[in-house]
């Protein structure tokens, strides 16, 4: 009687090295696409089949470099349309009114176009510069941190 894998095609290729990190995961995923979408029962790639890491690290570093590279562009262009509008329209810029606010400031906008009355507390970054630092000092510094958001949430409800 023969088994299920008795008809599976085996690879020819012997590997000089042990499947890597990358190797394994990608074949992982593989098989999560095939049980996904229906086609696990076709013929699937052996770890044998897939290129090395080293090749697989090679090709991520090539698409990461693109990719800053891609939003290096992106960033100059909207820096320069920026530029453009700024200084074609300048004159009419001096009048013009800027919306400052977030997220916050939108639902409380909201809110009152609603004619909802009901008390909103706003937690967000300020409308100016923050020093520089690490993630957690700029967080406690704009109270953005957990004990800042209990102290906010505190003196609003007291």
């Amino acid at each position: 009687m023969s088994t299920p894998t008795d008809n599976i095609n085996k690879s020819s290729f012997v590997r000089k090295e042990e499947p890597g990190f990358l190797e394994n995961l990608g074949v992982k995923y593989y098989h999560y696409l095939g049980k996904k979408s229906g086609t696990a029962g076709l013929r699937n790639l052996t770890i044998d089949e897939l290129p090395a890491d080293v090749t697989l690290q090679t090709l991520a570093g090539n698409i990461t470099a693109f990719a800053a590279i891609i939003a290096f562009a992106i960033g100059a262009l909207t820096t320069f349309v920026t530029i453009w509008v700024e200084w074609t329209y300048q004159e009419t810029m001096d009048s013009t009114t800027y919306y400052l606010g977030g997220a916050g400031s939108a639902v409380n906008d909201f809110l009152q176009a609603q004619r909802i009355l009901m008390p909103v507390l706003n937690i967000g970054l300020p409308d100016s510069f923050v020093e520089q630092g690490t993630r957690e000092e700029l967080l406690a510094l704009c109270g953005l941190d957990a004990q800042g958001i209990i102290a906010q949430a505190e003196a609003f409800c007291a």
